[in-house]
């Protein structure tokens, strides 16, 4: 046995892992409330990473429990499906990643303002190149402004 190392017996460490301790108070809930676990580190700090795959499954159970019409659920589905498979998502770019979570946060609330609108909900299943383009640009500049801002404006003691 290799120094440092302490021999435990398998059903100990299962009964320890067990009986790590569950918020079970309203008051321990609202204390963990906001804590996250990184999903996909976009390489920006001060945001929470989230991906969209973390969060389709929940949104789509909550439409169908929510009674929205079945071509409206496929659609998201959809829509969800196309940025997961985007080529953003598999490149190591943090300005690539963080355009397509950008995409899809304004496409999703468009989507919403027109569905309320005289003329409707539009179909949103296929990521549009031109406005993704448009939003990689407008992040680019952001980040690019955030990273200049920092540089310039380091105050040192």
């Amino acid at each position: 046995m290799h120094k440092g190392y302490k021999k435990t017996n398998r059903n100990e460490s299962n009964k320890n892992a067990s009986t790590k301790k569950m918020p079970h108070t309203k008051e321990e809930r609202k204390k963990n409330k906001h804590k996250y676990i990184p999903i996909l580190d976009t390489g920006i700090p001060d945001e929470p990473s989230v991906t969209p795959c973390s969060a389709c499954p929940r949104f789509l159970v909550a439409l169908e429990e929510a009674n929205w019409p079945e071509d409206r659920i496929r659609m998201m589905a959809l829509f969800w499906r196309n940025i997961q498979v985007h080529k953003y998502r598999s490149l190591r770019d943090p300005i690539a990643q963080k355009t397509l979570l950008v995409y899809q946060a304004e496409q999703c609330r468009h989507w919403h303002v027109a569905a309320k609108s005289s003329t409707g909900p539009y179909n949103i299943s296929t990521v549009n190149e031109k406005v993704l383009a448009d939003t990689r640009e407008k992040v680019y500049w952001e980040e690019r402004l955030k990273r200049d801002n920092a540089r310039d404006y380091k105050v040192s003691l």
